[in-house]
């Protein structure tokens, strides 16, 4: 399965339990849209693997004045047979998606399948490739990838999700499930929600002071152009 193209976020199919609303001034708007800039989003992690790599995960082309952007709890787990080391503007390319809780194990073989048991890791997604055919895995949501973990053979991966949102405006045009550690081309501040302690964020974007502004409240943290997705999405965790 592969998800090409900058479309609007799908309908929820779960009632949101996270969701973000980013207002602009009519001013702010009419300049993102005539310089064709979207909205990007990204979401966090727990893993244990340096290699592991964030991926684009939400883009919205029609933006308006009040942008809204949720996701459930219902996190799947993926397999793709995408060429490892995960490499900058690599699409990863989904094999099979499978619907497991956090703290069971699913095992692959060489076809990126196989039996899920309750054999994982309290609170944690676990993956073992029991073959020798190297291959990736991570998590999804709302029917999109948002961070791939390299399987090599005969590796176990242990990872969880983590409700944080990385945002930002940027005018260039990337796939789903885009490879991106850096943001390398034009892009604006991004800001970091981190949703552990609320449902839902109310914030907004003014384009010419590029600021964000969240009442200063704990949850958010402004992050500076080009900077390293992967260290702030996925960083290394001691389970």
């Amino acid at each position: 399965m592969r998800v090409t193209g900058i479309l609007m976020a799908d309908p929820y199919k779960e009632v949101p339990v996270y969701q973000l609303t980013i207002s602009l001034s009519p001013g702010t708007l009419a300049q993102l849209c005539s310089s064709g800039f979207k909205l990007y989003g990204f979401l966090a992690a727990q893993v244990s693997d340096a290699r592991s790599r964030p991926l684009l995960w939400y883009a919205n082309s029609k933006l308006g004045l009040h942008n809204i952007i949720g996701w459930s709890s219902q996190y799947q787990v993926y397999t793709s047979k995408s060429p490892l080391p995960l490499t900058q503007q690599e699409e990863v390319e989904l094999n099979a998606v499978v619907s497991m809780n956090p703290g069971q194990l699913l095992t692959i073989n060489a076809t990126g399948t196989g039996p899920v048991t309750n054999q994982g890791a309290a609170g944690r997604f676990s993956v073992f490739n029991k073959s020798t055919t190297p291959q990736v895995c991570g998590l999804m949501v709302e029917g999109k990838a948002f961070c791939a973990l390299p399987l090599d053979g005969n590796l176990r991966q242990e990872f969880g999700a983590s409700p944080q949102l990385l945002v930002l405006f940027a005018p260039d045009s990337y796939p789903f499930g885009t490879v991106l550690q850096y943001w390398l081309g034009t892009c604006t501040a991004g800001l970091l929600v981190n949703f552990s302690s609320i449902g839902s964020a109310n914030v907004c974007f003014d384009l010419d002071t590029g600021l964000w502004d969240w009442n200063s409240q704990a949850w958010g943290t402004q992050i500076q152009p080009g900077a390293d997705l992967a260290a702030l999405l996925l960083p290394e965790t001691a389970w």
